[in-house]
């Protein structure tokens, strides 16, 4: 085979490149996420940490169902400001974040079967320290209670302070169960809202502050609880904290009330009584947007919505619409509550006789769209689906009345700023989601002064490209339904993790080389082919035979493992499949798999060889065989398969994939690693899966490389002039190999070329050559050159391309060019009769300019990728080509 060296144009021919490809990823500011891990009954819970929450099973409370007076109600949980869980409560004991009681956390003076058992509320002037506050069983006299948590106390666990455990509140003891708490107008303090027992309409109103929690005032309001009758009821307040709703459950009454966050006071009490015999009223909770109020018939498991808007009771009372039931099977529907993402969530109380093999599941409703009216607000009664457990008693409830209290500012008005890949030098897309209703528009600033103009902007998603690494400050202000200003800011650091790379062809043979893997990065992926789903290595070294091409490669910087399942032969693993189906979210690359083989009865003997095979659909990726020691118990096999970004994939083996029920801890790729998504049939608990160990792509690290082996000749230079109304086209060779001509190809819009003439080449030669051709016939407009060079093998490749201009009749200016993808053309002359946009593979872009006025137009390439673009004017006689570049 023969030697060749790539065309170089004065510098030497191991080349480095600096294209850059964009991967995205969401990233979200550490705002207030206080509330975004709930634990309830029955050892349930959710984490709105991810999209969609997570269902969580891990917690520490387990309640009875079946046993009068522990319907399994009241709870309360809170997080840092980080959404990591400090700890949670049923109103008796509080677990501390390893699902412990913590210090001092036992026998607190509130109930799980009381509605509303408990609150939590930071303590102004601390970052350290909570109040946990506890609201009693209805016909006790327990009271209104408070506790003071450390945090740092205990390691980092927490304890209940020694001295401030169960202080009671009031000498006024028998209270209803509900409980709510809002911030003071000052910013800094809290309202705790209360009402008394049977006999009374009185709410105690306390002030939370640094000093401790004192009773504010004492004010009769509304409906008066009946003597003698059940304390059940609870309490909720509107987002701007103007208002609150009580439920008196055994009444079937509702009260509205104005609340001033000011002063403490409340005023002008409503009641609907629009209810069904026998609803028994009880979960409670208004739209963020303060126009509606959900309520629930507890024992009719129905939900109302009601039109608060008008602020008059008799057309609030009218206004009550059925926007669905529980779900089919639940006993009740029980308690609601706003949930950080916006949506308000259901409780669907249901229990019975626990059966481990059937996969029962109970339920939380949603109301999607809480600002809608109507069918609108599209209510899904079985949205969440939470594993049934067993409770002491042998019955089970993964659902049951309750749903955590919050401090409203927690889940109302939640601003909160997402953001792409920080990558420099490239379009970094803001967003921002918020669980109020915005007034007017939003202010940005990227922290990024150097930026100028761009420093700041007024759109809900805007972009921002930083020029320089390091972390900079973006802050978001906006305006919500309740005339407040809200400020949010995080810190995002832009990094550059792109890898140094260069490049060499030996004849048809490429090589890629890695120097460095990018900035904290440990390693490469590389791929190549059609879309980049070959993949090629994961050293620092690949290549790659066959045309001239485009490659892909990554840093990375760490490597996910899983624990203990297998692959393999062996008795007492139950086989499921020969195959694993997923979704590659990023391109990654399998380095190694475990195997467990034993010798006989199912398993094999001696050696065995095992074939991994890797398809998208039916086209085969990648094949790897390996041997097995049958009887060497669990082995790692390397297979270092590279898997594209890709949907429809299998990994499909001659031996089987199984299931292990007893090894079920650890990292599995396609449950905690956003890089797979597991989508196979599901065998078991979890399906058939297996240990793979993968590395993937570090942020910022993706380049693309552009390869030109472009001629077997040490080209000099290769240039042209325009001369008596031709061009003339003159290159120069070092040396050359086996080279039988060179072509002239000629183009008008430097994509689709022709050929236009022929030069001999000089064979094999080390002597510098000299060579000359001339177009006599230009084209009018743009004439793009290149030269196509021939060995006497028939092999083919190309120079770069060179351009002359003749005569163009059109002025045309275009600016700014470059661009991140707004370009503006002024024309002089606009005669022109077409216009078309081509990328560098001749693919059609765009048929459309966007016509400013009559000689001013824009071309709109935002939505595309970063590169080079042509724009081709034609009018009835010629066409012009210019070229765009987006960056």
């Amino acid at each position: 085979m023969k030697t060749r060296t790539s065309l170089v144009l004065s510098f030497s021919y191991i080349r480095t490149i600096f294209s850059v490809y964009l991967i995205l990823f969401t990233g979200t500011s550490l705002c207030a996420q206080q509330a975004n891990i709930w634990y309830f009954h029955q050892k349930a819970g959710l984490d709105f940490n991810t999209t969609p929450p997570t269902v969580l099973t891990n917690g520490a409370i387990l309640t009875p169902t079946v046993t009068p007076g522990m319907e399994g109600e009241g709870v309360a949980s809170i997080c840092d400001n980080t959404g990591t869980l400090l700890f949670y409560t049923d109103g008796i004991t509080v677990y501390n974040r390893n699902h412990v009681p913590m210090s001092n956390g036992t026998g607190l003076m509130g109930h799980p079967s009381s509605a509303q058992s408990a609150i939590v509320v930071p303590k102004p002037g601390s970052t350290t320290n909570y109040y946990l506050i506890t609201a009693p069983l209805t016909n006790t006299t327990d009271g209104i209670r408070y506790n003071e948590i450390n945090t740092t106390l205990n390691s980092g666990l927490g304890n209940v302070v020694t001295g401030q455990k169960n202080i009671l509140l009031s000498t006024v003891v028998r209270m209803m169960e509900g409980i709510a708490a809002v911030p003071h107008s000052n910013g800094t303090d809290y309202w705790l809202i209360t009402h008394q027992g049977a006999g009374s309409n009185n709410f105690n109103i306390y002030l939370v502050n640094s000093s401790g929690i004192s009773l504010s005032n004492t004010t009769a309001a509304g409906y008066t609880v009946p003597a003698g009758g059940s304390d059940i009821g609870l309490i909720k307040s509107n987002s701007c904290y103007s208002q609150i709703a009580v439920a008196y459950h055994s009444s079937d009454i509702v009260d509205l009330l104005n609340f001033n966050n000011t002063t403490g006071a409340i005023s002008t009490a409503q009641s609907l009584v629009n209810f069904t015999s026998g609803d028994g009223v009880y979960g409670l909770e208004f739209s963020p947007n303060g126009n509606y109020l959900y309520v629930t018939a507890l024992y009719n498991k129905i939900l109302y919505q009601f039109n608060i808007s008008s602020g008059v009771a008799a057309t609030i009372d009218a206004s009550r619409l059925v926007i669905g039931n529980a779900v089919v099977g639940a006993d009740r529907l029980a308690a609601l509550q706003l949930a950080p993402n916006g949506k308000i969530y259901a409780a669907n109380h249901q229990w019975g006789p626990y059966n481990s093999n059937a996969g029962t599941y109970t339920y939380l409703g949603a109301i999607n769209a809480p600002d809608a009216a109507g069918a609108a607000c599209n209510w899904v009664n079985n949205a969440i689906a939470i594993p049934s457990v067993e409770s002491p008693s042998g019955y089970f409830s993964g659902v049951k009345h309750g749903l955590p209290t919050f401090l409203k500012s927690l889940v109302a008005n939640v601003l909160d700023i997402q953001y792409t890949l920080a990558c420099a030098n490239q379009n970094m897309n803001f967003s921002y989601t918020f669980t109020g209703t915005k007034l007017g528009s939003v202010n940005w600033n990227f922290g990024d002064p150097a930026s100028g103009a761009a420093n700041t902007s007024t759109s809900d998603t805007p972009s921002h490209t930083y020029a320089s690494t390091g972390s900079y400050t973006v802050t978001l202000t906006l305006t919500d339904q309740c005339g407040k200003l809200h400020t949010e800011t995080t810190s995002v650091t832009i990094v550059d993790g792109k890898p140094t790379v260069t490049w060499s062809c030996v004849g048809s043979t490429i090589t890629l080389n890695g120097s460095n893997p990018g900035t904290g990065n440990t390693g490469y992926i590389w791929y190549g082919g059609t879309a980049y789903s070959k993949f090629l290595s994961n050293t620092n070294t690949a290549t790659y035979t066959g045309s001239p091409s485009s490659f892909m490669v990554y840093g990375t910087n760490a490597a996910s493992t899983s624990s203990a399942s297998y692959v393999g032969f062996g008795d007492g693993y139950p086989q499921t499949n020969n195959y694993i189906d997923f979704t590659a979210n990023v391109p990654f690359s399998i380095n190694s798999i475990q195997v467990k083989a034993e010798n006989g009865a199912g398993g094999c003997s001696g050696t065995t060889t095992a074939t991994f095979t890797l398809l998208q659909g039916a086209t085969v990726l990648q094949t790897k065989s390996v041997t097995i020691n049958c009887g060497a118990g669990i082995q790692t096999l390397a297979l270092n398969m590279g898997v594209p970004a890709a949907s429809g994939l299998r990994l499909q083996s001659n031996i089987g994939f199984y299931y292990v029920a007893n090894y079920q801890s650890g990292t599995y790729p396609w449950r905690s690693n956003a890089a797979v998504t597991y989508v196979g049939t599901s065998t078991g608990t979890n399906g058939p899966f297996a240990d793979w160990n993968i590395s993937t792509p570090a942020a910022c690290s993706a380049k693309q490389i552009d390869v030109d082996c472009s001629l077997p000749v040490e080209l000099i230079s290769f240039s042209g002039i325009k001369k008596n109304n031709q061009s003339v086209l003159y290159w120069t060779t070092a040396s050359e190999e086996n080279n039988q001509q060179f072509i002239i190809e000629r183009s008008s819009d430097g994509i689709h070329f022709e050929s236009i003439g022929t030069v001999l080449g000089k064979g094999t030669t080390s002597l510098t050559q000299h060579y000359t051709w001339t177009d006599a016939t230009p084209l009018a407009g743009i004439n793009y050159y290149r030269l196509k060079q021939v060995d006497v093998d028939g092999l083919a490749s190309y120079a770069h391309i060179i351009q002359l201009v003749f005569h163009s009749s059109l002025n045309v200016t275009i600016y700014p060019n470059p661009s991140h993808g707004i370009f503006q053309l002024s024309i002089a002359e606009s005669a022109f009769i077409q216009a078309e946009v081509y990328n560098t593979l001749g693919q059609l872009i765009s048929e459309n300019l966007n016509q400013i006025n009559a000689t001013d137009f824009m071309i709109d390439l935002s939505g595309e990728s970063d590169g080079v673009y042509y724009l081709q004017l034609m009018d009835k006689q010629q066409a012009f080509t210019f070229k765009l570049i987006k960056r």
